[in-house]
């Protein structure tokens, strides 16, 4: 079990390792085991509870702190990458849909993002509002 305290919030996580079952192992190659993470967000006076279900080709006998560590980093990519692309980008609401198009503007959005990061900002939404059409900054961070 781990216990984080992060903005006001308190997070609760639990991992279980099951061994499965060998007719399952039969079916499925590889498959060694399904691993159960229960999670608890304690914010303010509000309790949030989720339970997600993995399987996995490691051992059961693998500690459930390798597998939280391994789930924990997964989120972290999400959350740094792919939440910054769909929400602050609004790469999910996009139309651009024909020929290599789609692609070439997340190549764009990444590069932009990449250079953000670089130049020591955090927060993405407002180093875009601080940097949007300031050619001359745009320009230092590039050529940093």
């Amino acid at each position: 079990m781990t216990i984080d305290k992060n903005r006001g919030r308190e997070e609760t996580r639990t991992v279980l390792v099951f061994e499965c079952p060998e007719s399952l192992r039969s079916q499925w190659a590889g498959l060694q085991c399904f691993v159960q993470v229960h999670r608890s967000v304690r914010h303010s006076d509000q309790l949030t509870e989720e339970t997600a279900y993995f399987i996995s080709s490691l051992p059961a006998t693998t500690p459930a702190a390798v597998f939280g560590a391994g789930i924990r980093g997964h989120w972290r990519i999400e959350n740094t990458l792919h939440y910054v692309k769909d929400v602050t980008m609004k790469e999910d609401a996009s139309k651009t849909r024909t020929k290599n198009a789609p692609q070439n503007i997340s190549l764009m959005k990444n590069l932009a993002l990449n250079l953000l990061r670089q130049a020591g900002y955090t927060n993405i939404a407002q180093a875009i509002r601080l940097v949007a059409n300031d050619i001359p900054k745009i320009w230092e961070m590039v050529s940093a």
